[in-house]
């Protein structure tokens, strides 16, 4: 009752053009949920004139978040954004060459920023990969 109480408050204070209801209020927490489609239409890379191995890599992490556990997709979207739910309106998808060890995704939270190798050459190794960075749950964070 106590949270009841709490958003009643709020809510008589916005000015709203809409009677808001439980519909609305579903339907506006389920475009929040991270879900595969959800995370799907977030991703935005700026390069139109795409690399083949670039356009590769954006396909293998497309047909990755669509295959993947859910548990995946809300650590995918924590990893890039930091939070479990959809806070913005996109994740930009940037490339980068590097191999060996040092080929792992790196994010950039504070823009919501994702730093893709571009030397992957399944999307089994993507998957792999992938899988093995989300679900470590040892993510390294520096502030710069």
């Amino acid at each position: 009752m106590f949270i009841i109480d709490c958003f009643t408050e709020e809510l008589k204070e916005a000015v709203w053009e809409q009677h808001i209801s439980i519909d609305i209020l579903n339907s506006i927490y389920n475009n929040l949920k991270a879900t595969s489609k959800n995370v799907l239409r977030l991703i935005k890379f700026e390069d139109s004139d795409l690399e083949i191995t670039q356009r590769t890599t954006l396909n293998f992490l497309k047909k990755y978040l669509k295959e993947t556990k859910e548990d995946n997709v809300i650590n995918f979207l924590r990893f890039c954004t930091g939070a479990d739910m959809i806070t913005g309106t996109k994740i930009k998808i940037q490339f980068n060459k590097t191999t060996g060890l040092l080929k792992i995704p790196i994010a950039h939270t504070c823009s919501s920023t994702l730093e893709l190798p571009t030397e992957y050459e399944s999307i089994i190794q993507f998957r792999s990969e992938m899988n093995n960075l989300l679900q470590s749950n040892i993510w390294v964070m520096y502030s710069i």
